[in-house]
């Protein structure tokens, strides 16, 4: 195997390991869920500066410039996105928060018409309609007493 392809394989599974224990730890921690979200924002940005530095790179300024609106709000909603999901993780288990997470996709796609312009077809209707079945199977809200 190729050293780049079994490092990129790597890289996938630290990641998905990271993610997939946020919701255990945050049981564990004895802060609130905005504390813990700056806590968050602050150590990435601290490591993506140490990246840049390591790689002798900068950030275009111009280019921050021009997106500075749009930067500013995806970090203020990225910031309440982290600040719910860990209120989530205190309020039901870690999998059912973790499941409700992952229907935001399913949420863009029901709002791009009305927000990006796009079209909803059939065929993305159906497959909302497939997640959200395949969901509310895994969840054990079907069936549940």
């Amino acid at each position: 195997m190729e050293n780049s392809v079994k490092n990129s394989k790597w890289m996938l599974v630290g990641s998905m390991l990271m993610f997939g224990t946020i919701g255990i730890f945050r049981r564990h921690i004895p802060l609130s869920s905005s504390v813990i979200a700056l806590a968050r924002a602050v150590l990435g940005t601290l490591f993506l500066l140490f990246l840049m530095a390591v790689k002798s790179s900068r950030p275009s300024v111009k280019a921050v410039t021009a997106n500075l609106p749009a930067l500013l709000v995806s970090g203020v909603l990225i910031g309440f996105n982290w600040i719910l999901l860990f209120e989530a993780y205190q309020y039901t288990s870690v999998a059912v928060a973790t499941l409700c997470y992952y229907t935001a996709p399913v949420l863009v796609i029901l709002v791009s018409p009305v927000f990006l312009k796009e079209k909803l077809t059939g065929k993305k209707l159906v497959c909302v309609a497939a997640a959200l079945a395949g969901m509310a199977l895994v969840s054990g809200v079907v069936g549940a007493d």
